[in-house]
């Protein structure tokens, strides 16, 4: 589905200014959709070289198990997961951010095509939309103020720490009173902030969702396009 673009004159002056701000809107869930794919691609190739360092590393081992070349191997393994594990810290922080910018990005359109009444698009089909993308990313907002400004996480140590337990397909945490995370385990980047634990997942299904939302989003808006484009003056 290409992404549609409002005919401003079909509108009356008055109302150009709200159409161009919806255009605005509507490419920007194309290009924050795109680069969430590309911060995945990112993200499955470091994993990926990091694995391979350690495969190797393993590998170098077991072919010598006197253990004399094991100190080399080590500096090769390190030197081989230094950049890659940089890569997924940057992967991380920048997914983080797209899905919240993805979110702030169709608020924004669902208010202005509401705004739109010609447009003849029920409120109760963007309050779909708009349910969609908070169920399915409901920590969005609060994920990417931690990973974004992680410095005011740190300099108010007592306000982000949470009291529960947190378990994924790589790492459980009992309840404790006093759990303070920030980092990335397996495809989640977790953080504790406002006395909640917080996370967002990396992977597929992530794009996935993304792509059902922003494509929902654009058959309501298209067939509106359809109708009003022999309008325009």
């Amino acid at each position: 589905i290409s992404t549609p673009r409002v005919p401003s004159l079909a509108f009356p002056g008055s109302q150009h200014g709200v159409v161009e701000l919806l255009n605005h809107k509507l490419s920007e869930l194309d290009d924050h959709r795109v680069r969430f794919a590309g911060v995945l691609s990112l993200f499955d190739f470091s994993t990926a070289s990091i694995q391979s360092a350690l495969n190797a590393y393993q590998m170098a081992k077991a072919a010598d198990p006197t253990g004399d070349s094991w100190a080399d191997a080590r500096v090769v393994r390190d030197d081989a997961m230094e950049y890659p594990r940089i890569w997924k810290k940057i992967a991380a922080r920048d997914g983080a951010i797209t899905i919240w910018d993805f979110g702030t990005a169709l608020y924004a359109a669902i208010k202005h095509t509401a705004s739109l009444k010609s447009l003849e698009i029920e409120n109760r089909h963007l309050d779909r939309i708009a349910k969609a993308f908070s169920s399915k990313f409901p920590d969005a907002k609060h994920v990417r103020h931690g990973v974004g400004h992680p410095s005011d996480i740190s300099n108010t140590p007592k306000r982000n720490v949470a009291s529960g337990s947190f378990k994924n397909a790589s790492m459980a945490i009992n309840k404790t009173e006093k759990l303070s995370i920030s980092g990335i385990f397996g495809r989640d980047v977790v953080v504790t902030i406002e006395k909640r634990i917080v996370k967002c997942t990396i992977d597929q299904n992530t794009l996935d969702s993304l792509v059902d939302i922003e494509f929902s989003f654009y058959e309501l808006v298209q067939p509106a396009v359809d109708r009003l484009r022999p309008l325009q003056r």
